[in-house]
């Protein structure tokens, strides 16, 4: 690799982590939201599969829920 490739490769990186960091954030805000709602876990949950589900897996968005 040379260093145009490694830079890029870099950059890339970083847009993929930063994307991943906004996301986080979204689905910590809908939480949130939902719960100011007077939601159930269960119906957060169903919300965040729905939206995020391509993205999570559902264990992983149970964590988001349990631990916001």
């Amino acid at each position: 690799m040379n260093t145009e490739e490694v830079a890029e490769a870099a950059k890339q990186l970083g847009m993929e982590e930063g994307m991943h960091e906004a996301t986080v954030a979204a689905i910590h805000k809908t939480i949130n939201m939902l719960r100011r709602m007077k939601c159930s876990p269960k119906q957060i949950l169903q919300e965040l599969e729905q939206d995020y589900g391509n993205e999570f897996s559902e264990e992983e968005l149970a964590d988001f829920v349990k631990n916001a």
